[in-house]
């Protein structure tokens, strides 16, 4: 109760602090509402209000003992956000970021000889916080020649008449949201038991529907399908991702000392009986060197997705293979590499020093006794190029920067031919279209662009910048301290115009916390702090302050902020199911693109769809797990006590009276 009543005391004081205090001119007490704010003093807050007021907030005061502490006011900044759309700002546990206020009158309009409407601009500023400004107003009461806060209980016919067309306005739009959430089909209809409670231990269908599973007072795992087929029974004593889709690692039910690893696929089939002691992660297409080989303890070359395996001399120190399917060892240690192809064929002996690369078939290296740097050819071990360069960065999209002295950096292709010469004091590496930044020291130290060609598509011109977006457009600095964009064209979209800017998507900005389409359009007025896409659909969450809404790719709103939280994950599941979860006061439910709220059932966990449509819906009350479709229907009511997520097909575990069994989504 006293809980409640400080709440009901704070709305009151929001209020006062967005109006004003007794004085002659209604204006006039702006400076005192400072003073009162800053210095948290609820007294004063309450004899600012008209005398039937203060009555009924002085006798709630005497219940609460007659004073409300900074850590109060702070735990009812929810009813504050009401009436200063502020909350986001005072969410911090340190009293010292209260912050402090400033009132400007903006307009004094007077109803009536006791009766005014003061407009006024709020500043605030906090420690660690942005300063924000926003407009108000609120009514003014004379009683015995001195101005009050009016009660706020009381309203004008104009108020009264202005807020019941809102409400008109908002029941008819809320109406036509519902009937248009009426097209939208259910994503599923139906649950179907697979199979019944049998496995004690479980572990998540994958994309491959198949799941491991122990049965009961079992220590080894046994390999199941979706429809309850049983692929290997009893086959292994762990088990692990191998890194390719559809293969897994398992060990053998053996000692441990004894035990080795094998490869098995998606429907069951043995691969590679248990022949390597520790595991490695594998590469699709990418042969990998592996040892701890069963009986010989030697090294091996895997390929051929896990199905080949080439026998190669022991203790060579190796690189990853490039992309050709070449790699440089060592023997036994020593400093000088030689190369290997992807069947076990010694190409080159070891020749060569201190190499260095990455996927590409051209390696640097360094000669004994040199601080010089040269190229050489991964597949035959040719020389490209003699050491040459203090420093050559490893070769991306054929093309590397080096360095010959004074670290001025130019441009070098796999040939050895210079495509830009020494001149870059500052570069970045290149975006997928083959773009990068460069910085001329001759240019002021200014920013351009140049292409892998070496032609510089756009002149030193940027004071500072950031690497090109996976979207294709990069952020430069301009000489007013504003950032602009550009494309990977070398054509500004954008002239600098905001202190702050980031890319959404290849489709949109927020700049300085407003959206703006990539052409540099902007789309809204409304203030957004925080902007993500919704897979690939047409509409966005937006945060203004705390809660989230929907906009459209017009910049329209869709839904005013009302969600808590929204998903970590933004599926492409909203553009065939219509609608997505959101977080609210009662829970987890689901929202349609046309903002309409399906309210019947809410999660206490939160609700993760898979890609046919199927989320597990956990309520609260019950404590049992049922299973959603996209309009917040149950097809089925809660049942189990636990439950596994389901796989794209809708396939999962579910757990009841100790057991695990398979159900599906349809």
């Amino acid at each position: 109760m006293k809980k409640q009543l400080l709440k009901i005391m704070i709305v009151f004081s929001a209020i006062f602090l967005l109006t004003g205090c007794k004085q002659n001119k209604p204006a006039s007490i702006l400076p005192q509402l400072e003073s009162a704010y800053n210095e948290k003093d609820l007294s004063a807050i309450v004899s600012c209000f008209e005398p039937s007021a203060q009555k009924m907030m002085n006798g709630m005061l005497d219940l609460v003992g007659g004073a409300v502490g900074i850590d109060s006011l702070k735990d009812m900044m929810p009813f504050f956000s009401q009436v200063a759309g502020q909350s986001d700002l005072f969410n911090s546990e340190d009293s010292d970021n209260w912050g402090t206020c400033k009132l400007k009158e903006i307009n004094t309009e007077m109803e009536s000889d006791d009766k005014a409407i003061l407009t006024y601009e709020v500043t605030l500023s906090y420690k660690d916080k942005e300063t924000t400004s926003f407009e108000t107003a609120m009514t003014m009461k004379k009683v015995e020649d001195k101005w009050y806060i009016a009660n706020i209980q009381e309203k004008t016919e104009a108020q009264a008449s202005s807020e019941s067309d809102e409400v008109d306005e908002a029941e008819a739009e809320a109406e036509e949201k519902a009937k248009k959430s009426e097209s939208i089909k259910p994503s599923i209809s139906k649950a179907t038991i697979i199979k019944e409670p049998f496995a004690e231990e479980v572990d998540p269908y994958n994309e491959q529907n198949q799941a491991w599973y122990q049965e009961l007072n079992s220590d080894s795992w046994s390999l199941i399908a979706a429809d309850g087929t049983i692929l290997q029974k009893n086959i292994a004593s762990e088990f692990k991702s191998s890194g390719i889709e559809g293969l897994s690692w398992f060990k053998e039910i053996a000692e441990e000392s004894s035990a080795y690893w094998g490869l098995i696929d998606s429907k069951g089939s043995i691969i590679q009986q248990p022949f390597i002691y520790n595991t490695c992660p594998l590469e699709a297409q990418r042969p990998v060197i592996i040892h701890g080989i069963k009986d010989s303890g030697g090294y091996e070359i895997l390929t051929d997705n896990g199905t080949k395996r080439i026998k190669i001399p022991e203790n060579l120190y190796r690189h990853p293979f490039t992309d050709s399917g070449y790699t440089w060892y060592q023997e036994n240690n020593q400093s000088a590499y030689g190369i290997l192809d992807k069947n076990g064929t010694m190409i080159k002996e070891p020749f060569i020093y201190d190499i260095s690369g990455g996927n590409e078939d051209v390696y640097t290296f360094e000669e004994p006794d040199s601080d010089k740097r040269g190229m050489v050819n991964s597949k035959d071990g040719s020389i490209i190029k003699p050491p040459f360069a203090n420093k050559i960065e490893d070769f991306e999209l054929g093309v590397a920067w080096y360095s010959e002295y004074n670290d001025v950096y130019g441009l070098i292709d796999q040939t050895g031919k210079v495509l830009f010469p020494p001149k870059a004091t500052g570069y970045s590496g290149f975006n997928a279209s083959g773009i990068a930044w460069f910085q001329e020291g001759s240019s002021k130290g200014l920013w351009g662009l140049v292409n892998l060609q070496g032609k510089v598509i756009k002149e030193p011109f940027a004071q500072k910048v950031e690497d090109f977006s996976e979207f294709g457009y990069g952020i430069f600095k301009g000489e007013n301290d504003l950032y602009g964009f550009i494309d990977d064209q070398g054509e500004i979209v954008k002239e600098p115009f905001a202190k702050e800017l980031s890319f959404i998507s290849e489709n949109y900005v927020l700049a300085d916390n407003y959206l703006y389409a990539i052409d540099g359009e902007k789309l809204s007025e409304t203030i957004m702090k925080e902007v993500q896409e919704i897979g690939n659909s047409d509409l966005l969450w937006y945060r203004e302050y705390q809660e989230w809404g929907l906009v459209n790719n017009e910049g329209d709103i869709v839904a005013l902020p009302f969600a808590n939280a929204i998903p970590a994950e933004q599926k492409d599941i909203f553009q065939t199911f219509e609608t997505i979860p959101f977080k609210g006061e009662n829970g987890w439910g689901v929202v349609s693109k046309y903002g309409h709220v399906f309210s019947e059932n809410f999660s206490r966990e939160e609700l993760i769809f898979s890609e046919n449509g199927a989320a597990w819906c956990h309520d609260e009350q019950e404590g049992l797990y049922g299973i959603m479709n996209n309009l917040g229907e149950y097809v089925k009511e809660p049942f189990a006590e636990q439950v596994t997520p389901f796989n794209r097909y809708g396939i999962a575990w579910y757990y009841k009276d100790g057991l695990w069994g398979i159900i599906k989504a349809e």
